[in-house]
């Protein structure tokens, strides 16, 4: 059996003496794991790097086999920003989130296409927001997407102003204000699905304490533990929030 698609990396983990096995995200087969022959070698590593795009092809005798993959680099997408840590770091948190969130196999073409969106922008100066509205996009497709369209006690769409943390919806600014202190405050960004230069670095944290809560209660669960790439992104922005007000 085979197939061609095109995916981005996720990992690659040493097999053997210098081969390598390769989890990518592909646009049609969903995440896929697969050995690469002499994948440690020095010639391929460059093209095996995290969020690079590749053009694959994918042989097994039975499906139910690891399989091989062939591997032609269509886009190195890490060259952009080398020097740059926090862009780094956020690549390495998208793909690890993907590897370990997402079951074998299952196709998720529309998520797909905002993962690949978020990688191919990074170089863009607003590229955090894209990446919480990615974290956002994610909870989605995996079937527990947020409301943040309208109040979930009056059923007004104005003055939203906070997240109920039991349901995943919003509250209004009067709705809420007897209960602030079990409620989230919601960024405006999030409701208007806006990226500008006036977002604050508090809002910022709102919305990272919103996600990271949401992805630990449905996603990360007990088996799932929060990958460590994205603790230090979460981390490093801290230090920088910190850093900035200090």
């Amino acid at each position: 059996m085979e197939w061609e698609d095109q995916g981005i990396v996720l990992s690659v983990r040493r097999h053997g003496e210098s081969s390598a096995i390769l989890s990518v995200f592909t646009s049609g087969h969903g995440r896929c794991l697969g050995l690469v022959k002499g994948g440690m070698s020095k010639g391929q590593k460059s093209t095996l790097q995290k969020g690079n795009f590749l053009a694959i092809k994918w042989r097994a005798r039975l499906e139910a086999h690891l399989g091989t993959f062939s591997c032609n680099l269509l886009k190195s997408n890490t060259m952009k920003f080398m020097d740059d840590a926090l862009k780094i770091s956020v690549l390495n948190s998208a793909c690890s989130v993907v590897d370990l969130v997402l079951p074998e196999r299952e196709e998720y073409q529309n998520f797909y296409l905002q993962f690949f969106s978020l990688i191919d922008n990074l170089s863009e100066s607003r590229f955090i927001i894209n990446y919480i509205f990615w974290e956002i996009d994610l909870l989605q497709s995996l079937g527990f997407g947020l409301d943040l369209s309208r109040c979930c006690v009056s059923g007004e769409k104005e003055d939203l102003f906070y997240l109920s943390p039991k349901t995943g919806r919003a509250v209004s600014e009067k709705k809420g204000k007897p209960y602030h202190d079990r409620l989230f405050p919601l960024p405006s960004f999030l409701i208007n699905r806006t990226n500008s230069d006036s977002i604050s670095s508090v809002e910022i944290k709102n919305a990272f304490n919103i996600t990271t809560y949401f992805l630990g209660r449905y996603v990360f669960g007990v088996d799932k533990k929060e990958p460590w790439d994205r603790k230090q992104l979460v981390d490093r922005l801290i230090k920088m929030d910190t850093m900035s007000s200090s």
